[in-house]
């Protein structure tokens, strides 16, 4: 794999890591996601329930592989 690629991985990540999305609050992440996954995917979409989907379709192949991730993050209130 090429440097373009890991630079282009590593700014994915850090846009999507630097914004907030803590569980029950996650839809505000859907717009950022589906802009990066419409860059390198065939097909965007999401569900009743929240769920973001990208689909890629390859060469032929007997083999099918599947990425899931969580998009939430863990969110605490303290109160002192």
């Amino acid at each position: 794999m090429g440097n373009n690629y890991l630079q282009f991985a590593k700014e994915i990540i850090f846009s999507l890591v630097g914004q907030p999305g803590v569980s029950g609050y996650e839809e505000r992440l859907f717009p950022s996601l589906k802009n990066i996954f419409s860059l390198i995917s065939d097909e965007v979409y999401s569900d009743f329930f929240g769920n973001c989907y990208a689909l890629h379709r390859g060469e032929k192949s007997k083999h099918t592989i599947m990425l899931a991730a969580h998009v939430d993050e863990i969110g605490l209130i303290i109160n002192y």
